[in-house]
């Protein structure tokens, strides 16, 4: 049974104890009811007026109960978004320390997984898609940051040669062009995660 039900049946229970009453009271015509209400009757009235109010509270506080859980984990999925933010921010001047690079791509999708965890938890069924273009975009960044180029090119040749990357010193150097796509790419990502949460917020 779920919370989309609960003011149907409250309804139900209500129009048929209301019912009830006034039928007892009130005089239809061509049809002929006892007007004399007996304990028994009236207890089953009470009971039933009972049983919608416990309805009531039990799924108004599941109800309530599943908002929050939503708002946990969308306030989790936007520091990752704050999260992407600076690690797209750390790309100055079209260079990065590699292992900052490998690193904080890793942690992004552990990120990503551990939403898909809670969401579990908390029986909360949405469509993987959106979760899955997310991984999909993480690891083009992860070819487009790090695809190092090849190991025959020494690197006293590296200022000689036009590549979309050099690594010197553990730093990676980007051309005009592979920073152009780094930053396309972090753009999408980051519009998908915030349709990731549009997504989380209406399941």
């Amino acid at each position: 049974m779920t919370n989309k039900h609960t003011p149907t049946i409250i309804l139900l229970v209500c129009s048929s104890a209301i019912g009830f009453i006034l039928s007892k009271y009130f005089q239809i015509p061509h049809v002929t009811l006892a007007k004399e209400v007996d304990g028994v009757n009236l207890l089953a009235i009470l009971v039933s007026i009972v049983i919608a109010y416990v309805f009531y509270k039990y799924f108004d506080k599941a109800k309530e109960n599943r908002v929050r859980e939503k708002e946990l984990i969308i306030a989790r999925v936007e520091e990752i978004y704050q999260y992407v933010k600076e690690t797209s921010n750390k790309i100055n001047d079209k260079k990065i320390e590699y292992t900052q690079a490998t690193s904080s791509l890793k942690r992004l999708v552990i990120q990503i997984k551990s939403i898909e965890k809670l969401l579990n938890i908390a029986d909360i069924q949405i469509n993987n898609e959106c979760r899955k273009e997310i991984i999909e975009i993480t690891r083009s960044l992860r070819e487009l940051q790090t695809d190092s180029p090849s190991k025959s090119i020494y690197a006293d040749d590296l200022e000689s040669i036009d590549l979309p990357i050099k690594v010197k010193e553990g730093i990676i150097f980007y051309s005009e062009s592979r920073f152009n796509e780094i930053n396309s790419e972090y753009d999408k990502l980051k519009n998908k995660i915030l349709e990731y949460q549009l997504v989380i917020n209406r399941a």
